[in-house]
């Protein structure tokens, strides 16, 4: 009887879980659309371009604000944290 409810507690698992074997509410049969992966994708893309454009600018912003390698650190992480 155990084997009965675990069958059918795994089935309703399944059923609802996101990407399972169950219909979802549009009918594609795809777990995750266009509309998500696009964005996630570019981000995965562009971030080590960012990454390197702010190493490369590091000289000239702790030139500008007058200050060492650790002010421009603190500047860099300051900045990154506010604008999100």
């Amino acid at each position: 009887m155990s084997e009965t409810v675990a069958g059918a507690g795994a089935t309703a698992a399944t059923r609802d879980a996101p990407g399972g074997s169950g219909a979802s509410a549009e009918g594609s049969g795809r777990a995750f659309g266009a509309r998500l992966m696009t964005p996630l994708l570019l981000g995965s893309l562009l971030n080590p371009l960012n990454s390197t454009m702010i190493a490369t600018a590091l000289v000239a912003i702790g030139q500008d604000f007058h200050v060492g390698s650790a002010g421009t650190a603190w500047l860099v992480s300051a900045i990154r944290t506010l604008l999100g």
